[in-house]
């Protein structure tokens, strides 16, 4: 009886060994494709957006589909600068592009804004958020998972990534 019982304590342990060896092996391939994402554009959770003379890339999830969309662009002091109709989309992950046409018919100043995404189906609103757009500049692995440094933005987990642009 004590026979069996140390067998099945050192194969306990050898199991450990092993799942720990298997453990190791995935982050360090974890690690490997992360870092291919090095200097390649991500959409992440956030409420920037930049707009250069080329205009400004985003994004959004949506939880369900939505027959309209709308954008709101704020600038620093919260005031609105743009609304922008973006159409009917179905649930998932989606990227647009504004042009940098403001309120009032004009072309908005380069710089930093905040975004905020609406959609509803119907009457009913869908559950909507915003996606910022960041170049991956470096890759942190971390002693529980591999993370991604998205320039000035932040860290963040692969699972954040929602769009690789």
């Amino acid at each position: 009886s004590q026979l069996a019982q140390i067998s099945t304590v050192d194969g306990i342990e050898r199991l450990n060994t092993m799942l720990g060896n298997l453990i190791s092996g995935q982050q360090t391939s974890e690690a490997m494709q992360a870092a291919a994402l090095v200097g390649r554009g991500v959409l992440v959770p956030g409420k920037g957006l930049n707009l250069t003379d080329a205009g400004a890339v985003g994004g959004f999830t949506l939880n369900g589909p939505a027959d309209n969309v709308t954008l709101t662009v704020r600038d620093a002091n919260g005031l609105d600068v743009a609304k922008v109709d973006l159409g009917a989309f179905e649930a998932g992950t989606h990227n647009f592009h504004w042009d940098g046409s403001s309120l009032a018919g004009e072309r908005a100043a380069n710089g930093r804004y905040t975004i905020s995404i609406s959609a509803t189906q119907g009457k009913d609103k869908v559950a909507a958020e915003s996606l910022e757009l960041g170049a991956v500049t470096s890759v942190v692995r971390g002693a529980k998972s591999t993370d991604l440094q998205v320039g000035e933005l932040g860290i963040f987990q692969m699972s954040d990534i929602k769009q690789i642009l």
